[in-house]
């Protein structure tokens, strides 16, 4: 951007020496005009290039952190730690793993498949990286299919227990959430965790829907959904009437409900 030189003057004292440099300055601005034209396209240009040379700079240095990252990594199983501590080192990834499946099903709609995206960062990303930290014979299948039975069986349990913690928003927004019920639904059979999901969700329908501040209409509505959607998740109805034992129960003892 261009400075003024100088600081603006009153008008009253520049009104006669207006008149008589009016067409100087036009000339002059003009001129400074296509200037700023110029200067502005070379500010626009040098700003690319400079964007241009800060990517690729962060590139490398990825890079090359990474490379250092490895490296280290292939120093400590040479020398044995990683067999040593290979209950911790499984206890830290199982962690970060957990904690991404946390953000992902946080930022995303109930209306979008999930479990492929976790399965594509698993494969690409996790499995690499781990088979690198803890297994030295990278060409042993055994250890391979080992390691990838336990990383995803991981990878769904987490996506089962935080849905779980989601269960009332999701089936509040059935059947717009079906996706994400099926999905559920796979996780749960894949993982044997129907247990841990009643004993995750049956607390929080008690919490969120079991008071005086609901109507007996707006928990008839969630009864109803919860036996549509529990279905799904579980056909023997041991999921349903576990977690629908409470509200029965309060129902029958409510003064507005109808018998």
């Amino acid at each position: 951007y261009k400075l003024l030189d100088k600081p603006l003057e009153d008008d009253d004292s520049e009104q006669d020496s207006e008149a008589e440099d009016g067409d100087a300055m036009d000339s002059n601005n003009d001129k400074n005009d296509e200037n700023d034209d110029v200067n502005d396209e070379n500010i626009m240009k040098n700003s690319s290039l400079n964007k241009s040379k800060s990517s690729v700079h962060v590139d490398e240095e990825l890079r090359a952190k990474r490379k250092s990252i490895l490296e280290d990594i292939s120093n400590i199983s040479k020398i044995g730690w990683t067999t040593v501590y290979r209950k911790q080192v499984f206890d830290a990834v199982y962690g970060e793993m957990h904690k991404y499946v946390r953000a992902k099903c946080n930022s995303m709609d109930f209306e979008e498949s999930l479990l492929p995206l976790l399965q594509n960062w698993l494969r690409r990303e996790m499995f690499p990286f781990t088979m690198h930290l803890l297994v030295r014979d990278k060409k042993n299948s055994e250890l391979r299919t080992s390691l990838w039975s336990n990383l995803s069986q991981s990878v769904l349990k987490s996506f089962a227990l935080v849905r779980a913690s989601n269960l009332f928003e999701i089936i509040a927004e059935f059947p717009d959430s079906l996706p994400c019920v099926r999905e559920l639904k796979d996780a749960i059979a894949a993982t044997n965790s129907l247990s841990h999901i009643g004993k995750i969700f049956r607390p929080i329908v008690t919490r969120r829907l079991l008071h005086v501040g609901a109507s007996t209409s707006q928990i008839l509505d969630m009864y109803v959904s919860m036996v549509r959607s529990l279905r799904i998740i579980d056909s023997s109805d041991l999921l349903l009437n576990y977690v629908t034992a409470p509200i029965r129960a309060y129902l029958r003892n409510r003064d507005d409900t109808v018998r």
